[in-house]
């Protein structure tokens, strides 16, 4: 699991490395609550990065998600998304579709992931900017195999 964490964390330092310089990019860290979990709902953290091109209200981008429901289970989410915003070119209310893997951790069977199955969702909220560098992101997702999520995003925006 360590080795899997390292290894998206590092694509994520690095595109965000490459598209820093381009000044459109924007990264953060945030919290959700979803439906990766068997009974109830798991909380966990949430780490994404994405670039807006210049002229168009379009990005695209990569995240992270860890969620748990305790007991040693867990539920890791790459994903690859493309984001389109409705009323300006990076800020406001957006439609996102993602696509990736689930990585499930069941304590039962082992300490490593065990269960690989494809991700596919959309997800809506509104990018809120201020300070020139900050945003503040709040959205809800629904998709396979999550059914569920709503969550809180915070970072910076480098143009």
């Amino acid at each position: 699991m360590k080795k899997a964490l390292a290894s998206i964390a590092l694509a994520l330092l690095l595109a965000a490395t490459l598209t820093a310089q381009e000044r459109n990019f924007a990264s953060g860290f945030g919290g959700e609550v979803n439906n990766n979990s068997e009974k109830g709902a798991a909380g966990g953290v949430v780490m994404a990065s994405d670039f807006t091109f210049k002229k168009l209200p379009i990005a695209v981008g990569l995240s992270l998600a860890l969620s748990t429901s305790g007991k040693g289970n867990g539920v890791l989410e790459p994903t690859g998304m493309f984001r389109w915003y409705f009323l300006g070119k990076r800020d406001g209310i957006f439609l996102q579709g993602d696509l990736g893997l689930v990585c499930i951790k069941d304590e039962s069977k082992g300490k490593a992931f065990t269960d690989f199955l494809p991700l596919a969702g959309l997800r809506a909220g509104y990018r809120l900017n201020f300070l020139e560098a900050v945003y503040v992101e709040p959205y809800g997702r629904v998709g396979i195999p999550f059914i569920w999520g709503l969550g809180l995003m915070v970072g910076l925006r480098y143009q």
